[in-house]
């Protein structure tokens, strides 16, 4: 019983590796906030997707030991945007240990890959990523003014909706003490 349950397992993870479909070959270009959807994790979860945006920010992290991950935040152009004030035009790039610094603020990107979720954040995993520069000069989107609403509860999805954009802060306070 056991070898012919370890034979199907095998079988069942071959027919997975060989039906696997590179991520440019699954879905047309959707928009960025189609891809986020409007609850705090993706409909896409776990799937490819295709899309271009414009490169609205780097960010670079050193984890205790030392080892250091990029990531890109792309954003819809305004004219492919999804219009829905509830869902994000914006998502995070997981470029792993490449930094792709031959990708500049306001470069039109095309990307294709999987959806994942890291510790809350929705991003495109670098594995099996493919990333192409179509401009590599494109005026940013304008920043979105964070007006956040009072009820807690709401800002959830408040916060949720603006995930990976371009924000600005029209009266900041700083707190110390």
């Amino acid at each position: 019983m056991f070898l012919i349950r370890g034979r199907l397992v095998i079988f069942l993870a071959l027919i997975g590796i060989f039906n696997t479909v590179p991520a440019t070959a699954q879905t047309a270009d959707q928009p960025i906030g189609v891809i986020q959807g409007i609850a705090d994790t993706s409909p896409y979860l776990n799937r490819f997707v295709n899309f271009r945006g414009v490169v609205i920010g780097r960010y670079e992290d050193e984890n205790t030991r030392g080892d250091v991950y990029y990531t890109l935040f792309v954003q819809n152009l305004p004219a492919d945007a999804d219009a829905d004030p509830a869902t994000s035009d914006g998502i995070a790039v997981f470029l792993g240990r490449e930094p792709r610094l031959d990708i500049p603020l306001g470069a039109v990107v095309r990307v294709g890959g999987k959806v994942t979720e890291f510790y809350g954040l929705t991003e495109i995993d670098d594995k099996g990523l493919v990333l192409t520069i179509e401009d590599a000069s494109s005026p940013l989107p304008p920043s979105v003014p964070i007006d956040p609403p009072a009820d807690m509860p709401a800002q959830a999805a408040y916060f949720e909706a603006l995930e990976g954009m371009r924000v600005a802060f029209n009266d900041a306070v700083i707190v110390a003490g």
